[in-house]
């Protein structure tokens, strides 16, 4: 019996939990809200920058990332990938209650840090997207300018030919379109006043301020199961043996001490 006394002390020492629970990629709808900041910044810094468009699975993926470079108890968690739009993060801890609540304190976490990391992207890229169109605008003036000048030379006020023929390689006979169309076109540019880039600023400030649900999970789903539990039963046999051993060195003694 004391082999089973001595599995309960040891066994109490071993024991450890792993939780678990399954994270799903958030439905496309939830990010709808970010179609117009998705095209804007990959139909101007697409070709030059690195973008990943701001959806349900590159989401996901920085959640995975995140969960790996979680770094209190970064050894402690494990990821078990089911398919494209869902992975199993498990943790394993000495204590069943503190297992669960890392894990629900952990995702709060990461999302708080996937907000914060997103939005801070967005800040950057508004900026350099803001930049790349005020100098494209201002690139489009001085060209303008040099074919409004050579058009005033020849004295060519207006043409029938479509500009949008002339574009691209025809581009050093733009003045063919007469001074006055370019004229006009120029003041369009400077009379910009870029309402579409102050509403979407307005509508990324308003969007940091929205509870987005980046993907999804639910805590009451977590289930946890015991590791490292030996089997009793062996202990119980061991005990048999080891109480049959000492009762035939008892007999075997008593037989010694009677003759």
């Amino acid at each position: 019996m004391l082999s089973v006394g001595y599995y309960f002390i040891k066994e109490k020492k071993q024991v450890s939990y792993e939780s678990s629970i399954i994270i799903s990629s958030q439905n496309q709808s939830e990010f709808l809200r970010f179609l117009k900041i998705n095209t804007l910044f990959g139909s101007k810094i697409g070709p030059f920058y690195n973008f990943q468009p701001i959806n349900e699975v590159t989401i996901l993926s920085r959640i995975k990332n995140e969960l790996k470079s979680f770094n209190e108890y970064q050894k402690l968690f494990k990821i078990q990938s089911l398919d494209e739009s869902s992975f199993i993060l498990k943790f394993t801890f000495q204590d069943v209650k503190k297992s669960r609540n890392i894990i629900e304190k952990t995702l709060r976490a990461v999302n708080s840090n996937i907000k914060e990391n997103v939005f801070e992207e967005i800040d950057e890229l508004f900026k350099l997207t803001k930049e790349i169109i005020i100098n494209d605008d201002k690139k489009r003036i001085i060209f303008l300018s040099k074919h409004s000048l050579i058009a005033k030379k020849i004295d060519l006020k207006f043409n029938n030919l479509n500009p949008k023929e002339l574009k691209g390689i025809y581009d050093e006979l733009y003045y063919l379109i007469g001074y006055q169309p370019i004229d006009e076109e120029i003041k369009i540019i400077q009379s910009k006043d870029y309402d579409e880039l102050t509403k979407l600023e307005k509508d990324i400030n308003s969007l940091k301020k929205t509870n987005i649900e980046w993907v999804k999970y639910n805590f009451d789903t977590i289930k946890t199961i015991t590791k490292n539990k030996k089997d009793i039963k062996l202990y119980i046999i061991l005990s048999i043996l080891c109480g049959l051993s000492l009762s035939l060195i008892y007999v075997f003694i008593s037989k010694g001490v009677r003759s």
